[in-house]
C-alpha cells in the first residue's frame, strides 16, 4: 500500500513537472543562487527566453531587444549604465549567440560614438569604421574592444566640425571648419606627416609633410578653475556699466537712462549658481529664462518674483505650468506627476483641487489603516503572550498542589485528575476569553473598514459628481464656444459673400459701361469709314459721270449716265449739275437729277428738264457735274 501511494506522488511530480510548469507567454523573473541579482522581463517559451524582452545584470548593465533560446539574437540595445566601472555607454545593432555581428553603433562615456562593423565584442579592422567626436569626424580602420576605448589607425581622413590652428612648413594655417585632411594624425588627431589638406570651399589645398603643433596645456583643478572663474566675475561686477539686482553682474550694453539694465541681456550671479536671459525693465527682470543648479523658471517677473503665466522645470523636465502671483503659484495651471500631465489649482503656494484633496486624504486613510493593522497585530501578540504566561501559571500552582499532597493519601490519583481537569478547564475558559476578545477587536476593526469604505465611496461619488459636474461645465462651455464659432464664422462667410457679390455687381457694371464705350467707339469709327467711303465713292462717281443736253416732247432737258464702280456704296444719288450755252457761259441752269439709278434710255431714262432758255440748242449745251449725294 505504501509503496503505490510513493509511486502515485512520484508520477503526479514528473506529470506537473512536465506539463503544468514550462513558462510560456509574458513573465517578469527575478533569479536566485548563482545568478542572484539578475533578472528578466519578457517573452518566454518552454522555459527559455525566446522574442523580446529586457535582462537586467547586478553590475549595471542591461539588454533590451531579441532573444532566441536564451540567447541575444537579432535587433538589440545594451546600455552600460552609471554604475557601472565604465561608465554610460551603449551598443545598438545586431546580436548573433550575445554577441554583436554586423554593423553597428557604439557611443562610449566620452560621447564619441562609433559607426563600425563588429566581430564580436571586438572592432573588426577589415572594414572603415566612423567614429564621431565633438569637434571632429575620423574615418579609418580602427582597433579596440567594448566598452573600452578604440586605437586610432595611422592614416584616417578627418573632418574638421570647428575652426583649428595647423603648423605646415613652418606657417600657422586656421583651417575654417567642414574642412578635411587626408593623412597621418598623432594620439591627439593632430596631422603630423605626409598628408593633404583640403578647405571647405574647396579652393585651398595644401600637401605636404606637417608638422605637429607645440601647444602649451594647463592642468587646472577644479578649486583653482573655480577660484579663476570667482575673479573673473568680481572684476565684471565692479566694471559693469549697467546695474541691476545686488550680487548680480549684468552681461550686456543695453542701459536707460539711470545706468540701469533695460532690454534684452543676461546675468550671472556672484556665485556662479543662478543665471538669467531675457529682458529686464529698469534694472529688473522682466521676461525670460532664469536657471538655478537643476531647476528652470520661464515666464514673467516683477519686482517681487515670477508674476503671470510661467513654466518650471526641474532636471529639464516640466514640473508646473500655470500663473504665479509674486512668486506664489496662484490659479489654474497644469502639473505633472513622474511626467504625467494633470489639471491643477494653486491658492498662495498651496493646492487645492479636489484630485490632489483626494489623494490627500486617501494616502491618510492608508497610513491610519496601516497604523490600525500595526496596533491589532500588537494586541494579538500581547494577548498570545498573556495566554501562555497564565497557561504556565495554572501549570505550576497544579504542580504545586499535587506535590504538596501527601503520597501516602488514597484517593490521589483522583485530586490529580481532578486538579488537571480544572487547570484544562481555566486555559479553556481563558482561550475562549482571549478568543472573544480578539473577535471583538476583529469586528471593531471589520465595522471601522466598512465605515472607512462608505466614507470613501461617499467621497469618491461627491468627486465623480464635481468631476462630471466639471467636465458638463467644461462641455457646455465647449458647445457654447464652437456656436460662437460657428456663427462667427457664418457671419463672416456671409459677409464675404455679401463682398463678392458687390464686387461681382461692380465688375459687371464697370465691364457694361467698358462694352457700351467700345460699341461706341466701333459703331463711330464704321461711320466715319462709311462716311469716307461714302466720300470716296461719290467722288469718283462725279469724276466719271457724263451728263448732255436733250430734245424731248418739245422740251429742252439733260441726261447721262453713271460710271459702273464696284462695290456700290451708295444706291441711289442725287446728281447736281450746271449747263449752259458755248457761246454765253455767263448764262448758266443749276439743276439736279433725283434719284439717278445710271438709266440712259433716251427720253425715258434719268433726265431732268430745263425750265429755262439758254439760248442754244439743248444738243449744244455744256453740262458739268457740280456735286453728288446720296437720295434725300
Amino acid at each position: 500500500m505504501l509503496k503505490n501511494i510513493i509511486y502515485l506522488i512520484i508520477s503526479l511530480i514528473l506529470l506537473i513537472q512536465f506539463t503544468g510548469c514550462a513558462k510560456n507567454g509574458i513573465h517578469d523573473v527575478k533569479y536566485s543562487g548563482k545568478y542572484k541579482g539578475h533578472s528578466y522581463k519578457g517573452n518566454f517559451r518552454k522555459d527559455r527566453r525566446n522574442g523580446y524582452g529586457v535582462y537586467t545584470w547586478p553590475n549595471g548593465i542591461y539588454y533590451k531587444g531579441s532573444w532566441y533560446r536564451n540567447k541575444r539574437s537579432g535587433k538589440g540595445l545594451q546600455v552600460w549604465t552609471k554604475k557601472n566601472k565604465y561608465g554610460y555607454a551603449y551598443f545598438s545593432g545586431r546580436f548573433s549567440y550575445s554577441k554583436p555581428t554586423g554593423v553597428g553603433i557604439f557611443v562610449n562615456k566620452w560621447g564619441t560614438k562609433y559607426d563600425a562593423h563588429w566581430n564580436g565584442w571586438d572592432i573588426s579592422s577589415y572594414y572603415k569604421a566612423t567614429a564621431t567626436f565633438k569637434d571632429k569626424i575620423i574615418k579609418g580602420k580602427f582597433k579596440g574592444k567594448m566598452p573600452y576605448s578604440m586605437s586610432m589607425p595611422n592614416k584616417v581622413e578627418v573632418e574638421f566640425l570647428k575652426e583649428k590652428s595647423i603648423n605646415y612648413k613652418g606657417k600657422r594655417i586656421t583651417v575654417p571648419k567642414h574642412s578635411k585632411f587626408i593623412g597621418h594624425v598623432d594620439n591627439y588627431y593632430n596631422p603630423t606627416g605626409h598628408g593633404k589638406l583640403i578647405f571647405s570651399d574647396g579652393k585651398n589645398i595644401y600637401e605636404g609633410n606637417f608638422k605637429k603643433a607645440k601647444t602649451i596645456i594647463h592642468y587646472y583643478t577644479k578649486k583653482y578653475t573655480k577660484q579663476l572663474e570667482q575673479e573673473n566675475r568680481d572684476k565684471l561686477y565692479k566694471n559693469q556699466k549697467c546695474k541691476t539686482y545686488s550680487k548680480w553682474v549684468y552681461l550686456g550694453n543695453n542701459c536707460n537712462e539711470n545706468n540701469k539694465a533695460n532690454g534684452y541681456g543676461k546675468a550671472i550671479s556672484l556665485d556662479g549658481n543662478s543665471k538669467f536671459e531675457g529682458d529686464f525693465k529698469n534694472g529688473v527682470f522682466f521676461k525670460g529664462t532664469y536657471i538655478s543648479g537643476n531647476t528652470k523658471y520661464i515666464g514673467k517677473f516683477n519686482n517681487y518674483g515670477l508674476n503671470g503665466y510661467c513654466e518650471y522645470y526641474v532636471n529639464n523636465k516640466p514640473i508646473y505650468k500655470g500663473n504665479y502671483t509674486n512668486a506664489k503659484k496662484n490659479g489654474k495651471g497644469i502639473c505633472y506627476i513622474k511626467d504625467i500631465p494633470e489639471a491643477c489649482e494653486y491658492e498662495n503656494n498651496r493646492r487645492i483641487d479636489p484630485i490632489y484633496l483626494y489623494r490627500v486624504e486617501l494616502k491618510k486613510l492608508k497610513e491610519e489603516m496601516e497604523e490600525q493593522k500595526a496596533q491589532m497585530k500588537k494586541e494579538q501578540r500581547r494577548l498570545r503572550a498573556e495566554e501562555k504566561r497564565r497557561r504556565r501559571r495554572a501549570e505550576d500552582n497544579s504542580y504545586r498542589r499535587n506535590n504538596s499532597r501527601s503520597h501516602s493519601s488514597s484517593n490521589w490519583g483522583n485530586v490529580l485528575m481532578k486538579s488537571m481537569q480544572q487547570a484544562g478547564d481555566e486555559i479553556i475558559a481563558q482561550k475562549r476569553r482571549n478568543y472573544a476578545q480578539i473577535r471583538k477587536i476583529q469586528q471593531s476593526n471589520d465595522r471601522y473598514k466598512r465605515e472607512q469604505k462608505e466614507k470613501r465611496y461617499k467621497s469618491n461619488q461627491r468627486l465623480i459628481y464635481k468631476q462630471n459636474q466639471i467636465k458638463r461645465n467644461y462641455e457646455k462651455n465647449q458647445r457654447i464656444r464652437k456656436e460662437r464659432l460657428r456663427l462667427l464664422e457664418e457671419k463672416k462667410q456671409r459677409i464675404q459673400r455679401e463682398n463678392k457679390y458687390k464686387l461681382e455687381q461692380l465688375r459687371q457694371q464697370e465691364l457694361r459701361k467698358q462694352q457700351i464705350i467700345q460699341r461706341k467707339e466701333k459703331l463711330e469709327q464704321e461711320k466715319q469709314t462709311k462716311r469716307i467711303n461714302e466720300k470716296k465713292y461719290l467722288q469718283r462717281l462725279a469724276n466719271g459721270t457724263r451728263l448732255a443736253g436733250k430734245r424731248c416732247y418739245g422740251d429742252n432737258y439733260v441726261g447721262g449716265q453713271l460710271p459702273s464702280i464696284r462695290p456700290r456704296v451708295v444706291r441711289c444719288v442725287d446728281v447736281y449739275y450746271s449747263a449752259y450755252c458755248p457761246s454765253n457761259s455767263y448764262s448758266t441752269y443749276d439743276g439736279v437729277l433725283k434719284n439717278m439709278l445710271s438709266n440712259s434710255g433716251g427720253c425715258f431714262g434719268d433726265i431732268s428738264k430745263v425750265t429755262r432758255d439758254l439760248g442754244c440748242k439743248a444738243k449744244d449745251y455744256i453740262v458739268k457735274v457740280k456735286e453728288i449725294t446720296p437720295c434725300q
